[in-house]
């Protein structure tokens, strides 16, 4: 992505990482279809993970999991399908480094990657060299953490390993998106009943097992977005390990050693026939996913009232353009709005690049958002301008009242409601409303500091509400 913002403006730039995201899925895909021993289980397999509500969901959004899982499979690949050599070997290791890199939690299955490389190396040279290249990334790692957090783990390791609310938000979370949703969840669940119906051999059996518990942590850990985003790693990379064995309870169907290397000699046999045909329901299948993701990813002023990614979008171009770095930090709820305030600092009040609320307690709602602070993260930053929560409106009657209410009954999301109360926020800020940039019969507001306020044109600022 840097490399991106260096050449392109932001906007093409968001738009070139999602295509990135997107090929490095088809990546994943194709790694798995032609790792197998036969054409048709791989394209089973293949289909099986694109099909997923976590392909659909997440392969145009740039996530770091997609990334990951691309590296991580190819490394795979490269391992069950090739002898053991030094390039080969050389390889994988920096695969299985870029993949740990982009995700931190995809460390388990690095490592069982790893171990599998030091078990096939025909030799005690070889071993060596792959002990020295993961003692070199593994130190590259750590060193890249500690600049980075100031730490040996990412912030968010603080803020959400433990965090889940209650073993039911766990569990309910497996079942929708698991059970009632054909997601990474789904898959992987068919793909250990492969592993449990047949016999792996010896070289798989750590990536199988790094998978499984890379899964269970995930199951542990649960996640506020549905489609199971974090289970993509685990269930992609032992799709490709499955590719390499036969398939369950004896089944093995005539045309099941038809491989790829036949695929140009044998076209017009009519076992292909089908194949293509699942091919083209694939792609139209994927193209409609596609087309949603790309719907939901593209914004106008005309979405403002009914998008929160237009909204904040539209509040961040406001305060980049009117406000200035020196007067005070901006204060997020949502992350990803920092992106377009490169040139201030930022306080994030939930956590994900702040130590001091990484390490506070759990209060409740769902993991990435169950912690918060807001006098201590006032206090800490003293921020210039808070961007809310999307819905927040402090002048509306009744809004304190429903703020005391949602807090007794602990309702999700409760920094909105604790926000609303904060005395030191009600004496410090006002609600503002800047005129450039409403439409629709919006009111797009922001808090702002009222020091701040002087300097600033065009603003209404409504009387706070006090019901």
């Amino acid at each position: 992505m840097a490399f991106l913002l260096l050449v392109f403006p932001k906007d093409l730039a968001v738009l070139g990482y999602g295509l990135l995201g997107l090929a490095a899925v088809v990546t994943t895909l194709v790694t798995v279809a032609i790792s197998s021993r036969s054409i048709v289980k791989g394209c089973l397999l293949s289909i099986g993970l694109a099909l997923t509500s976590t392909a659909r969901e997440f392969s145009l959004n740039g996530w770091d999991h997609i990334f990951s899982g691309s590296f991580l499979v190819i490394a795979t690949s490269i391992q069950l399908r090739m002898r053991s050599s030094t390039t080969a070997s050389l390889i994988s290791m920096v695969l299985i480094f870029l993949g740990v890199l982009y995700r931190p939690d995809a460390a388990v299955i690095g490592m069982s990657l790893v171990v599998t490389l030091l078990i096939t190396a025909h030799s005690v040279k070889l071993k060596f060299l792959m002990a020295f290249a993961l003692a070199t990334f593994g130190a590259s790692f750590l060193i890249l953490n500690f600049w980075q957090f100031g730490r040996f783990t990412p912030t968010t390791y603080r803020l959400k390993m433990g965090a889940v609310p209650s073993f039911d938000y766990v569990f309910q979370y497996f079942i929708v998106n698991g059970i009632f949703e054909f997601s990474a969840i789904t898959f992987l669940l068919i793909l250990l009943l492969f592993c449990s119906a047949e016999p792996i051999r010896h070289q798989t059996i750590p990536v199988a097992l790094g998978t499984i518990f890379t899964a269970a942590i995930a199951v542990v850990n649960s996640d506020v977005f549905p489609a199971a985003r974090m289970f993509w790693v685990p269930a992609a990379v032992l799709a490709c390990v499955i590719s390499r064995i036969s398939f369950p309870f004896g089944w093995e169907p005539q045309f099941v050693n038809f491989s790829f290397k036949d695929l140009t000699r044998r076209i017009s046999n009519r076992r292909i026939v089908p194949l293509l045909a699942t091919g083209l329901l694939l792609g139209a299948h994927s193209i409609y996913g596609f087309a949603v993701q790309w719907d939901h990813a593209s914004i106008s002023r005309e979405e403002i009232p009914t998008s929160r990614t237009a909204e904040h979008y539209v509040l961040a171009q406001w305060i980049d353009s009117e406000l200035l770095p020196e007067d005070g930090a901006i204060g997020v709820f949502y992350a990803g709005t920092a992106f377009y305030l490169d040139r201030f600092e930022i306080a994030d009040f939930l956590g994900k690049g702040d130590e001091f609320i990484a390490q506070t307690k759990v209060k409740w709602g769902p993991p990435g958002h169950n912690k918060w602070d807001i006098e201590g993260t006032i206090r800490k930053w003293n921020p210039q301008v808070i961007v809310p929560a999307v819905g927040y409106d402090p002048t509306e009657s009744g809004v304190l009242s429903k703020a005391h209410k949602d807090l007794t009954q602990e309702i999700d999301y409760g920094f909105v409601s604790d926000l609303v109360i904060n005395k030191d926020m009600r004496n410090r800020y006002s609600w503002c409303i800047p005129a450039q940039i409403q439409t629709n019969g919006t009111k797009l507001g922001l808090l702002i500091r009222r020091d701040v306020i002087e300097g600033l044109r065009d603003l209404s600022c409504p009387i706070w509400s006090n019901s």
